[in-house]
């Protein structure tokens, strides 16, 4: 029983970190692209903030993707 909790609280800590570094890569890749956008793109609109949201959300949901593969590769060989 006391090694479930120690090992639903590795998990809970891995969690935790992968969201943070989630986060901050999600928050750092719509900076850039919406300087990316805005610099290349002369519109007078919201058109770049939402280019640059959904180039942030799909790049945060591929690096997530490969976060959960090589998760259940180093889990396969462990």
């Amino acid at each position: 029983m006391e090694a479930i909790f120690v090992a639903s609280g590795y998990i809970v800590n891995f969690m935790g970190g992968a969201l943070a570094i989630l986060l901050i890569a999600f928050l750092l890749l719509y900076c850039c692209g919406f300087a990316f956008y805005e610099r290349n793109i002369n519109w007078h609109s919201s058109r770049p903030a939402i280019l640059s949201l959904l180039t942030a959300a799909v790049l945060t949901i591929l690096l997530t993707a490969v976060f959960a593969i090589t998760a259940v590769v180093l889990g396969a060989w462990g």
